[in-house]
């Protein structure tokens, strides 16, 4: 079994709007991906799930997907999809 770590999400736009907050803290393993953190928060934050596909996800203010992973203390944001015109 692997050391689990906390992590801090930090939510924007809707997703802070339907959690009701602007961050949330999760416990992931200490070798957790975003995907991993993904399945946590609609696991902890079940009216998440409508949106699981939909999430965006920052590490360090860089764009991240599914495979990237976690580092203790990193910034991790989440929100929604962004449109542009």
């Amino acid at each position: 079994m692997d050391d689990r770590m906390e992590v801090e999400v930090r939510l924007f736009a809707q997703v802070r709007e339907i959690v009701g907050g602007d961050r949330v803290r999760l416990e992931v393993g200490a070798t957790a991906c975003i995907g991993t953190l993904r399945e946590e928060m609609i696991r902890k934050i079940p009216v998440l799930a409508a949106w699981k596909h939909l999430l965006l996800f920052a590490v360090n203010e860089e764009y991240a997907d599914d495979s990237t992973p976690i580092e203790p203390g990193a910034a991790i944001a989440c929100f929604p999809p962004v449109g542009g015109g």
